[in-house]
């Protein structure tokens, strides 16, 4: 009533259930991601309930695209895609952390801030920071910036932010808002609540935490849901075993290229499609910019996407190729990157030194594949259509150490690059040297370190990945004397390796450097003693040098001062 009311007002004629927004203000818009969900894991029914009701909600009222994809299993070079419209190759970013997301592309922020919207974006992990690019066109980018024991935060408190700042925008000011929940993506910590009602998947369990913050986002969002366009979709899956892959990144199959995507708006927004409508077709993470710009005020922007209106009207998506890529495998493990297509017919080819093709309709699991010798010109055809700009222009660059650090406390490894070129071994020859990698180090005793770690060594030799996670794990427990006999041991192995022995000689110059920087904290806790930051830089540095007692003690001091920095620990 209220909504025709308004229209009635404003001299719009609308027929009985329609909606309306005002004729000069165009909706709002909240895109929301999941990070690292499966798109078979949205709908899971767990004792009789269905373990994400708000997403099932916003199918129901809305459209839901049953086999839209990822372009790349890897969170910022995904979410490069998504704000873009572009596939890596073109966007440029192929990786986490080592990448920025060039200013030469647009991105949808960008243009919405240009036609009168206002921006917001709240993020929940480090490798989404301001520095990746990926913010840019955003006025306000909340990513918890400068919180130096922050990696993560868990999706309530994102959700608090967004909500804080949506209580500040005038009700007449359409707002574009960029909401990430990073609570799927490991280490998974739910609560033991949550863990018991999942019967014990934990991944299952932050999916469902996920679902409720979405749902309580929405909610508080008050009158301004019914003005809104609503993108609800994740960056990747996650393996889960798969193929011996565990995690995500390596490879991209549809264990981690398959992702949940549906589209709802509110009854006061011009219907943009057919309500509680499943569409079937070869959806893309880079059609969300084209859709956008298709159903809101102003020109379209150029993307390699399709507009899905069609789709979203009760149609399907129209068959197309679609490529596909999975490039950190050479930064990790110097293996060649993974380049795919999904073709017209379904059909999901991979070109690497042992070359794959699956039929998706009959072997959705891709495990039976399919190529034969004769494949060849037909799979070098297809990918001639996309280029793949490998190596990248450029390279990709060192990490710096608060990056590095972050990102192997999320799981991901964090060694100097591997090979820019495509001319490494076949990943598949390597999976147990990337399950290994991709062990969290939190999730790692150090007798396995020490053993499978010696195993992998004797496999594989002083792999420049190997040994560097090895180095990593035993300087993150304070285990610097380790980390130094595998560097010697190394050296001794390999002495025409100069990076080793450089970095032998670095070692040695940063220990003279922490015992001198020790000092100096020292006295700056004594003239500060509340200083929850002199306190953690303190442990760290001393944790570095090997003082375990004195670095608990001081990381402990700077909990206590600063418990809201932790984040989830």
């Amino acid at each position: 009533m209220v909504a025709a009311f308004r229209c009635l007002i404003l001299g719009v004629v609308v027929s009985l259930g329609a909606g309306c927004t005002q004729p000069d203000r165009p909706p709002s818009v909240v895109i929301i991601t999941w990070d690292t969900v499966r798109a078979d894991r949205v709908g899971r029914v767990v004792d009789g309930e269905t373990s994400t009701p708000t997403f099932d909600r916003l199918a129901g009222e809305g459209v839901r695209f049953a086999e839209a994809r990822t372009t790349a299993p890897v969170t910022l070079p995904a979410h490069a895609s998504l704000m873009t419209g572009l596939h890596p190759p073109s966007h440029g970013v192929r990786d986490n952390g080592r990448f920025v997301l060039g200013v030469e592309a647009e991105t949808i922020a960008q243009r919405l801030s240009k036609q009168g919207y206002t921006t917001a974006a709240f993020v929940s992990a480090s490798v989404l920071g301001a520095q990746t690019g990926v913010g840019r066109g955003f006025q306000t980018f909340d990513d918890a910036a400068g919180q130096k024991m922050r990696r993560y935060r868990r999706g309530d408190e994102t959700v608090d932010r967004a909500l804080a700042w949506l209580r500040t925008q005038p009700e007449d000011q359409p707002v574009f808002v960029w909401v990430h929940l990073f609570d799927a993506h490991r280490p998974w910590a739910p609560t033991p609540a949550d863990w018991a009602r999942h019967q014990g998947d934990a991944y299952q369990a932050e999916i469902s935490f996920a679902d409720a913050q979405t749902g309580r986002l929405l909610e508080g969002m008050g009158q301004r849901q019914q003005e809104s366009v609503v993108v609800l979709t994740s960056d990747h899956g996650e393996s889960l075993g798969e193929h011996g892959e565990e995690t995500h990144a390596f490879f991209a199959y549809d264990a981690t290229m398959r992702v949940p995507m549906v589209w709802w708006w509110g009854s006061e927004v011009q219907s943009i499609g057919t309500r509680g409508h499943v569409a079937r077709g070869p959806a893309s993470l880079v059609d969300v910019v084209p859709t956008l710009t298709s159903v809101l005020p102003g020109p379209p922007m150029p993307t390699e996407g399709q507009t899905l209106q069609m789709a979203l009207k009760g149609g399907s998506v129209a068959p197309r190729a679609l490529p596909l890529e999975a490039a950190s495998g050479a930064y990790v493990m110097g293996t060649q990157p993974v380049f795919g297509v999904i073709d017209m017919t379904g059909q999901s080819w991979f070109d690497l030194p042992q070359r794959e093709r699956y039929d998706l309709a009959s072997d959705t699991e891709q495990v039976h594949n399919l190529y034969k010798d004769g494949d060849g010109p037909a799979l070098e055809a297809l990918m001639a259509d996309y280029p793949r700009r490998w190596p990248p222009e450029g390279g990709a660059t060192d990490l710096d150490p608060v990056t590095a650090r972050q990102l192997a406390a999320l799981g991901y490894v964090s060694f100097a690059p591997g090979p820019t070129q495509a001319k490494g071994g076949d990943p598949k020859a390597r999976v147990d040297l990337m399950r290994f990698l991709m062990t969290g180090k939190f999730d790692l005793s150090l007798a396995q370190a020490r053993t499978r770690g010696a195993r992998l060594q004797a496999q594989y030799g002083w792999a420049p990945s190997l040994l560097q996670y090895l180095v990593e794990y035993y300087d993150g427990l304070g285990y610097r004397w380790e980390a130094d006999a595998l560097l010697a041991a190394a050296a001794a192995a390999h002495p025409d390796r100069g990076e080793i022995t450089e970095q032998i000689s670095a070692r040695a110059v940063l220990r003279a450097d922490k015992e001198a920087l020790a000092a100096r904290i020292r006295a700056a806790v004594r003239r500060d003693p509340s200083s929850a930051d002199a306190r953690f830089d303190l442990g760290l540095t001393l944790r570095y040098l090997g003082k375990l007692p004195e670095a608990e003690e001081a990381l402990r001091a700077a909990a206590g001062l600063a418990p809201e920095d932790l984040g989830i620990v």
